[in-house]
Formats: structure tokens, sequence, C-alpha cells
């Protein structure tokens, strides 16, 4: 099973532009010559793994299949912290765009040595390419996991076939990180394999955003980078939206619908499975529907499936919580690790949220599960929906006593909060996801 990825290297077609930014294209004739020029730089190094933390996706791209073309693995670290990339210098060796990171190889893009033309491309079994990446680790420490190549390529064919509507959309633009699971899917390899290229910036905001979407571009998304758009008035021109990464609250949906013309592409997934099922929510109680080749089932409430994207093949419990719609659509009910045992107690986290959300003045609430003093409390981070509600009488200790006399009609005495913080804004990590170690630092 050779890799279709890699047979790009193979390409007679070398003047096809792959991605592109304000500064210009890139070709297929410039992957292989900076692939090749990755190779001769590595040539000396003796490692079976390779770190890959580069801020852009073009030398990502290069990065990875150098490291493939060499037989060796390649990583993608959680995040590009130096804390984190330390961790591997023992160990492995280290590619990147930064020099600040102090990498054991720089790619620029710019290095031309003769001796690459010696360095042919081979066909490589996409079976065999590994790839160590984590999960987002908003909850947990990030989770090790190895992927082949092939997993991801085959993601990309069904992808292709299930969003064929898509056929006017040329051009890929991103708002997530290239280096977890759902941006490098998305943002690299579902593009080039299917003829599209992709802009190797990253639009972490409105204006740049605006400025390099047309309506021949999909836009990769977070729901937390939707939310922001739907509070703009102005039309946004783009031919797809995408959503991935948390749930996508419906009135933003159908502000985003407003705004661009057509309702966003939910995926519903994990770094562990990757894609499970898809929606556009078209009412308030939209179901998910299972990509081609995915089943499911429910094991008391718990959400099963055998998908060809696990290399594994093997049944994935994973932890959300659904209802049974058909053999192909259920509704996702939430996460079943958000119900928590307190006191002899089941407490779901998820519930409390909702009840401190239904408060006027609050317009965002997260229930953290602490320890103290050896056990565990509820605590709870808020933000509110109009700054004018936060006076100097009105501090954290007013906020505590409200919330706990406005949760103490229907919650159990022990999932009350111990704590309350009132917070401008909910952190959230690289992928728009809740960034609950921060998160707990507020209680520490």
């Amino acid at each position: 099973m050779f890799s279709s990825l890699h047979q790009l290297l193979f390409s007679k077609q070398e003047n096809t532009i792959l991605a592109y930014d304000a500064n210009g294209d890139k070709t297929i004739a410039d992957l292989k010559k900076e692939v090749a020029t990755v190779q001769y730089l590595c040539s000396s190094l003796e490692a079976e793994r390779y770190v890959i933390a580069c801020c852009d996706p073009w030398f990502h791209l290069v990065a990875l299949l150098a490291v493939q073309q060499m037989g060796k693995t390649a990583v993608f670290p959680h995040n590009q912290a130096s804390s984190t990339l330390k961790e591997y210098q023992n160990d492995a060796v280290l590619l990147s765009d930064q020099l600040n990171f102090q990498p054991d190889v720089v790619l620029t893009g710019e290095q031309s040595y003769p001796e690459i033309d010696t360095y042919l491309p081979l066909k490589v079994c996409a079976l065999t390419c590994k790839i160590e990446l984590f999960t987002s680790g908003s909850t947990a420490k990030p989770k090790r996991i190895v992927k082949s190549l092939a997993v991801f390529e085959l993601e990309a064919e069904v992808l292709q076939k299930q969003f064929l509507s898509m056929s006017a959309v040329t051009r890929i633009v991103g708002t997530v990180a290239h280096f977890h699971i759902y941006g490098f899917l998305f943002r690299i390899v579902w593009p080039l394999l299917s003829q599209r290229c992709f802009d190797r910036r990253l639009a972490s905001n409105t204006e740049l955003l605006s400025a390099i979407v047309s309506k021949e571009t999909a836009l990769i998304a977070s729901p937390v980078m939707l939310e922001h758009l739907s509070l703009e008035d102005s039309t946004l021109i783009t031919g797809q939206v995408f959503s991935s990464g948390g749930p996508l609250k419906y009135e933003t949906a159908l502000a985003v619908l407003k705004r661009v013309g057509h309702l966003p592409i939910e995926v519903f997934g994990s770094s562990e499975t990757g894609g499970i099922a898809w929606r556009t929510q078209e009412q308030v109680v939209t179901p998910w529907q299972l990509f081609e080749g995915i089943s499911y089932t429910e094991n008391d409430g718990q959400l099963v499936i055998n998908s060809p994207f696990i290399d594994q093949g093997a049944d994935f419990y994973t932890d959300d919580a659904i209802k049974s719609v058909d053999e192909r659509h259920f509704q996702l009910l939430g996460r079943r690790d958000r119900v928590i045992k307190l006191a002899e107690k089941r407490i779901s986290l998820s519930a409390i949220e909702r009840s401190v959300m239904m408060l006027d003045e609050v317009s965002a609430a997260i229930v953290l599960v602490s320890e103290s003093d050896k056990r565990k409390v509820i605590n709870l981070a808020i933000t509110l929906s109009d700054t004018s509600y936060q006076t100097t009488s009105q501090s954290g200790g007013y906020w505590w006593k409200k919330i706990r006399q406005h949760l103490v009609k229907d919650t159990e005495s022990v999932a009350l909060p111990r704590k309350v913080r009132i917070i401008d804004a909910i952190p959230r990590n690289s992928q728009g996801k809740i960034d609950n170690h921060k998160l707990q630092e507020l209680f520490i």
C-alpha cells in the first residue's frame, strides 16, 4: 500500500501549487528539493525518532516526508513550548523552522546543496510510516498515540467522497494548529490528496481571516473562532466552513449561516479515533451521521465504534454518552467522564454548569474537580455576560453566595462549589479546547 502523499515526490507536474502565503507559492518542485535537503542534513544523525516542531505547515509537511523517506518515526509534540521539546533532546532529533527552539536541523526552504541530487524518492508503504502524536491535553496529561500514515490517507479519501459538493473549493485556510490531528488532516493531508492547496498562515484573528478567504476557500475552524466570527456584522465570503474540537452552539451555527451563507459542517471525533461523525445543525437537536465505513453500538449509553481510522481495528470504547437514533445516527449527550462519584453520590459536572448558566448574569461556567486535604472538591470558574455585573460590592464572595443559593434547590450539598473564580475569558489551547490546567491554577 504505497503512500499517496509520498506520490507527490514522483509527480512530473512540478509547477503544481501545493501551498501559498503572502510571499508566494510552493510547488511540487519545491517539495522535492526541500525534502531531499532535509534528508541530506539528517544523513549524519543517528536516531529512530524525529520530533517535528514547525510553526509553518509547509515545513511540517517537508519534515514529515523527509523523515518517512528515511524510514524513521515522526513525532508531533502536543505543543511547541520549549519545556516540551526539551523532553525529547536525549533520544530524538529535533527538526524545526524556529532557531529559538535550538533544533538539530533548521528548515528554511533556502538551503541548496549539490549532494541532494542523490536523494531520489522512494515508494514507501503508508502502513509502515508511523506518526507519534498526542491528545490535546485539555483535561488531562496528553496521551501518546501512534498512527500510521495510511489511516490519515484513508480518512482523507472518505472526506473527499462525503463532501463532493465542495468541488468549487480549491484552497484551504485554517484557524487551528496543524500538529494536532484535526489540523493535520484537514489543513494538509486532505487538501493535497484532493488536488487543493493550503494557506501556510494561521488565521488567528478575524482581520486576517477576512482578507484571505474567498468563495474558493474552505475554512478549517474551531468553535471558539466561529463564536468570534458570529459576533461580527460584516459578510464573510467563503466556500465552506468546518468546525471541530468541541461543541458548537446552535445559536453560533445560525449566526455563521447568516454571515457566510451556509451552515458549518461539524466533525466529531478524537485523536484516538479520527473522525467519527458529522452534521450541520439544521434544527436545535440534530443527530450526528457516521462517516462511511464506521459502525457503532450503544453500550449502556456509551458510544462504542468500529472504525478503519483506528490501526488496531478493534471496537473502541469512547468516553462519550449518546442516545441511539438508528444504525447510522445518534445524539451526542456529552462526556461520560463529566460524571463523577463524590461522597458516594453520582454528580454530573455538566448539569451543574448548565444550571449556573441559567443565571442571566453568567455567560460561561466551568466546573473543575480539585484535590483539597486529600479529598475531591468542586470549584467553579465563571465569566459574566456584562462587566457591569461585577462591582466592588459584587466580589467573588458575592457570586459564591449567589451561585450556591441558586444551586442548592436541585444539587447535592457535596457538589456545591467550594470556591468561585470570576475570569474575563475561558482559557483555551491551540485547538480551541478548554485548558483545564490553567483553570486549575486559579484554585491553588
